[in-house]
């Protein structure tokens, strides 16, 4: 089950590494990305921008790949959309939270 999706969004890459977030990330829109088989796919609604974020975009928190790459690990939304066999519902608010210690993939 989905409502209707756009097929582009914004997203905040980190894009080079320095130490001032404005001149680290760059808002550009991307494809949207369509929910695998156990996924949700999140309208953000909010994201956080906290210390390790600031870390993230100087290099100095888990360098693992180099920009760009999406920013944030944290945010708030609900879910558009969902996969075959996901057990969440459309319309359920949901937090987010990147766990591992990674750039996020997108």
């Amino acid at each position: 089950m989905s409502l209707s999706i756009p097929t582009k969004m914004k997203q905040v890459q980190v894009v080079q590494l320095v130490n001032n977030y404005r001149q680290a990330t760059k808002i550009v829109e991307v494809p949207v990305p369509k929910p695998g088989r156990r996924q949700v796919l999140v309208k953000m609604r909010y994201f956080m921008l906290n210390a390790s974020d600031l870390l993230f975009v100087a290099g100095s928190f888990c360098p693992l790949k180099p920009p760009p790459y999406t920013a944030g690990i944290e945010g708030l939304g609900e879910i558009v959309a969902t996969g075959p066999s996901s057990d969440n519902k459309v319309g359920q608010a949901v937090a987010t939270q990147l766990y591992q210690c990674q750039a996020s993939q997108g």
